[in-house]
């Protein structure tokens, strides 16, 4: 088996390895990180419900299980990481959103039906994020086991519509650089 260089087969795959190579290693972009105060559509998935009881001294409430779906706008403090070309900062290659901690407010909805059991939630909540988990309290105004108080506990987990269509999101402010980049190439170096 002759590998030579010089084989026309050999040249176009050489040429090929050394195009992905400056492009996978971003020939000319730069990387800058900051902290941001960013506005976030979000699609939300209540993982534990626990809804308070009310009427019986040996039970505090009913808890259930991924029983919705919500939708929410979050106001969180994040991580923004934008690519830029390193000639004109202007020139932006792409943006990464890194959601920290926050505040949301949504509401969740389901309905089911079935023999004289319908059952229809609808219920506006006011969440604390952190990361993409949300520990929040809503109010019921759909369906009402007689048990059970309109006011509830979640933890739900919250996907930002900007991380699946890299739309869907608002930037209010800059806070300033982050040193992120800085650290890690200090860290290279030194090793």
């Amino acid at each position: 088996m002759n590998l030579s260089i010089q084989s026309p087969f050999n040249r176009f795959l050489m040429s090929l390895v050394l195009l992905i190579t400056v492009t996978y290693f971003g020939f000319g972009q730069t990387d800058t990180s900051y902290k941001a105060m960013v506005m976030t559509t979000t699609f939300t998935v209540p993982t534990v419900r626990f809804d308070r009881t009310e009427g019986s001294s040996d039970k505090k409430g009913d808890v259930s299980f991924f029983n919705s779906v919500g939708a929410g706008i979050a106001f969180n403090l994040s991580k923004l990481i934008s690519t830029v070309d390193s000639k004109d900062p202007t020139k932006v290659y792409k943006t990464e959103i890194y959601n920290r901690i926050g505040l949301q407010i949504g509401c969740l909805f389901s309905a089911s039906g079935g023999e004289n059991n319908d059952t229809n939630i609808f219920a506006p909540t006011i969440s604390l994020n952190m990361l993409d988990f949300n520990i929040g309290y809503g109010c019921e105004l759909g369906t009402l086991d007689p048990s059970h108080k309109r006011g509830f506990f979640t933890i739900a987990y919250s996907v930002p519509l900007s991380s699946l269509s890299k739309k869907g999101y608002v930037l209010l402010s800059k806070l300033g650089k982050t040193n992120d980049n800085d650290k890690k190439t200090a860290k290279i170096l030194s090793q």
